[in-house]
């Protein structure tokens, strides 16, 4: 059985084809359970030390193979060094994943000795299997590969300069071009979130970087965290798209509903249970940003398309407005402000 799928992306339709679709394992919801996604009950699939040389092993890149499923794995060893194995299975579910690094022949590039590889993924493109990863190249790019049968493969050109992570490929050329999304980042783990899209004719150079996303101009909670005299901050973003309210089960005939917001602060202790705090507190906070319309004559865009315009500037603009908790501690919103670079001049408006 073929399951085709189709994905409408800056106005191209990409048709998929998702063979052996029936074989995929899958567990009906729990009942009771109210989850979007649900995990399988008889997870882990893969230990850590499925292999006799690791320490852990996750970030799988799994795709279906041969009638039945082949992939990429992360696994770190005992002195926690990172590293890619290729693992092959019938049914999804028991796997056989190499003992050994994937070894890489030269493809398109001269040896690259990579201090690092992790986080794999693996998409088909018309006649091979591509896998990107994060390779150490001097601090943290993306590294590109090519199999056909997921035994031997191939190396390309690292995709990027440093730094960047999680590179993922469209499975379909836009306008004969090879198509990828990716995160620039730093040297470390710093929460850049901006991701962009770049194309190459051939899967060697690659340009035309646009910005696609970027973290949204909307509430969030800041969360402020003391862990062992020490005082930190967490920023929960609460996205758009999400409904503010949630209707909660009914009781004696009564409904009852609860903000998001809420739901959020009363499950904090969920949220940062890997931290060995002492206490945490948390408020709302909202950032308006600026975005100015200019009425100027240009005759090609009409009046709704410079607002369109003017509105997605507000996503990236300087902060005009921040309403915020009026409850909230000075020295976290004085610590927000700072970051912010809100100052005086700016509309603060403590809310309740």
């Amino acid at each position: 059985m073929t399951k085709t799928i189709s994905l409408n992306i800056e106005n191209h339709i990409f048709n998929i084809n998702m063979k052996n679709i029936v074989s995929i394992p899958w567990e009906e919801r729990p009942e009771n359970c109210m989850d979007v996604m649900w995990r399988f009950s008889q997870n882990p699939v893969i230990g850590r030390y499925q292999i006799p040389s690791s320490n852990s092993i996750f970030n799988s890149a799994v795709v279906p193979f041969e009638g039945g499923y082949a992939g990429v794995f992360r696994c770190d060893n005992k002195a926690v060094q990172m590293n890619i194995h290729a693992g092959f299975s019938k049914d999804g579910i028991n796997w056989v994943i190499s003992h050994d690094p994937i070894v890489m022949q030269l493809g398109d590039t001269e040896k690259l000795v990579p201090e690092y590889k992790y986080d794999p993924r693996v998409v088909f493109i018309e006649d091979r299997y591509w896998v990107t990863w994060c390779d150490g190249y001097n601090g943290p790019t993306i590294g590109i590969a090519y199999t056909f049968d997921f035994k031997t493969f191939y190396q390309n050109e690292n995709a990027f300069l440093p730094f960047n992570r999680n590179g993922v490929l469209f499975p379909q050329k836009i306008n004969g071009k090879y198509a990828m999304l990716s995160r620039p980042s730093d040297n470390g783990h710093t929460p850049f979130g901006d991701i962009y899209l770049s194309y190459s004719p051939d899967m060697k150079y690659w340009g035309e970087h646009r910005l696609v996303m970027k973290p949204s101009d909307s509430s969030s909670i800041l969360e402020k965290i003391k862990i062992k005299k020490d005082i930190r901050y967490a920023v929960i973003e609460i996205p758009k798209t999400i409904n503010r309210f949630v209707v909660l089960p009914s009781n004696n005939d009564k409904q009852y509903i609860i903000l998001s917001d809420d739901v959020i602060r009363y499950n904090l202790n969920q949220i940062f249970n890997i931290f060995d705090y002492e206490s945490i507190s948390a408020h709302m906070i909202k950032i308006t940003r600026d975005a100015q319309l200019e009425l100027d004559s240009d005759l090609n865009k009409s009046f709704l398309e410079k607002i369109s315009s003017s509105v997605k500037d507000r996503r990236i603009g300087e902060p005009v407005r921040f309403v915020y908790d009026q409850t909230i501690e000075k020295d976290t919103l004085k610590f927000f402000l700072h970051r912010m670079g809100i100052d005086s001049k700016d509309s603060l408006i403590p809310g309740g």
